[in-house]
């Protein structure tokens, strides 16, 4: 599998496997990235690929360096590990939460 512009992974650090989606943390592009288990096509990423100028931060809306990620039951548990928290997601990489601290400094 080729990957290129957007798409391209850059130090991808953790993957999980649920209903059918395959994720996968770009740590360097602090990121996670959704593709289809069969065709390998991109389905998603969060953050957005419209923020790629604001990606890396300490907002909640934000991921900086994510390294791993779990899935149970629908739901996605990112490690944000700058940030010093787990972020949660639906399986379609909408935020829903985080586990930790808000850091917004």
């Amino acid at each position: 599998m080729h990957l290129a512009g957007k798409t391209q992974l850059d130090a991808p650090e953790g993957m999980a496997v649920d209903q059918g989606r395959v994720y996968i943390v770009d740590t360097a592009n602090h990121r996670v990235v959704a593709f289809d288990a069969r065709s390998l096509s991109k389905l998603a990423q969060y953050p957005p690929a419209e923020w790629d100028a604001t990606r890396c931060g300490k907002r909640y809306d934000q991921m900086d360096c994510p390294q791993d990620i779990a899935a149970h039951e629908g739901e996605l548990f990112v490690s944000d590990t700058h940030n010093d928290r787990i972020q949660v997601f639906n399986a379609n990489l909408d935020w829903i939460g985080v586990i930790g601290q808000v850091r917004v400094d």
